[in-house]
């Protein structure tokens, strides 16, 4: 728990710094429920667009709440009572009576439901490790035959390459990405509860743990996977 000063000062501070009006507070919530929380939220951004937006922006260090903030935390924060916020001293971003309880992630909205240009953090390192491994270890038996070039950076695959490593060696990256899932899941993120908006619209769209199928391998970057998310599935 970051929480420095009472939950009713760093309201009113918000409330002067991003609006003019005491009616958010009527809004506020003694209790999160996890059956109500995207219907409470998305209520409370439609009553309150501008506050919720600039609220939802406010990320990185906070005054009262420390650092490691990320975007929508502190939109959740207001929300509710029992709300304190993990930052950097926590592996979880929500904390509910004390407890750890979801993960907040923010996520741009591609159109039919995909979402991308979020990451799952330091719980996702080890799996994404081996699999960076993997990859290029098929990359360079690939180039061998004269199948694909090897990109300069390996620690930026691009989709481009991902793709022609499943065309032209299908099982040996089928299984990469199979050993990669089941490790993911094996590990913290399996066991989280995860809370995903838009960034565009700042709504929530989903609420909930992750499924295999929801995730999709689009791509590396500095060394760490970047997935996308569908809620429906990808397949």
């Amino acid at each position: 728990m970051t929480t420095a000063q009472p939950k009713v000062v760093i309201r009113e501070r918000l409330l002067r710094e991003h609006d003019t009006s005491l009616e958010p507070l009527g809004h506020v919530k003694a209790v999160l429920h996890d059956d109500d929380l995207v219907p409470t939220l998305t209520n409370f951004i439609a009553a309150h667009p501008g506050f919720a937006r600039r609220l939802f922006d406010v990320h990185g260090q906070v005054p009262g709440l420390g650092s490691g903030i990320g975007k929508g935390e502190v939109l959740i924060f207001f929300l509710y009572d029992q709300v304190t916020l993990g930052g950097t001293s926590s592996s979880i971003d929500i904390h509910v009576s004390g407890i750890p309880y979801f993960e907040v992630k923010a996520a741009w909205n591609r159109g039919n439901g995909i979402l991308s240009d979020f990451r799952l953090g330091t719980d996702e390192f080890t799996a994404s490790l081996k699999l960076l491994t993997q990859v290029v270890e098929l990359m360079l038996r690939q180039e061998t035959k004269g199948n694909i070039f090897m990109p300069e950076n390996l620690g930026n695959i691009p989709k481009l390459v991902l793709d022609k490593l499943r065309a032209r060696a299908p099982k040996a990256m089928k299984q990469a990405e199979d050993d990669y899932y089941k490790k993911l899941f094996s590990g913290k993120v399996g066991s989280k509860k995860f809370l995903f908006f838009d960034t565009k619209t700042v709504l929530p769209v989903y609420y909930g743990k992750l499924e295999r199928e929801q995730l999709l391998l689009e791509r590396f970057s500095a060394g760490q996977t970047k997935l996308l998310f569908n809620p429906e599935g990808f397949r």
